[in-house]
């Protein structure tokens, strides 16, 4: 059995709902360089880049799918991780639009 010497280079982002094109397109750009370098520094046949994408709003590109299944995860995980980020999104959003309790407290004992 012949072993392959593979780089992959992953990165994971939330972006805002604007320009995913433009921001997946950027991400690319961003480890070409890194990409080629690591594989003439450590003799690599192929370092791949993947990008795990996925909107603030849940929304994911045609291509996380197809990243995924490089990586050999299950299909359905971006099911999960969709879920993830909009509740991490929900918390942020609660946490900006609710004062916290303990500045109502201090509030209150002052009075």
């Amino acid at each position: 059995m012949k072993h392959t010497k593979t780089t992959y280079l992953i990165d994971i982002t939330v972006p805002n709902t604007n320009n995913l094109k433009q921001k997946h397109t950027g991400r690319i750009q961003k480890y070409i360089l890194l990409a080629e370098e690591n594989k003439q520094t450590w003799h690599q046949e192929h370092v791949r880049i993947i990008l795990i994408i996925i909107l603030s709003n849940g929304v994911i590109p045609e291509t996380l799918k197809a990243a995924l299944k490089t990586l050999q995860l299950p299909e359905n995980t971006y099911i999960t991780m969709q879920k993830s980020v909009v509740l991490d999104t929900c918390s942020i959003v609660r946490r900006f639009l609710n004062p916290t309790s303990s500045t109502l407290v201090n509030d209150e004992e002052t009075v």
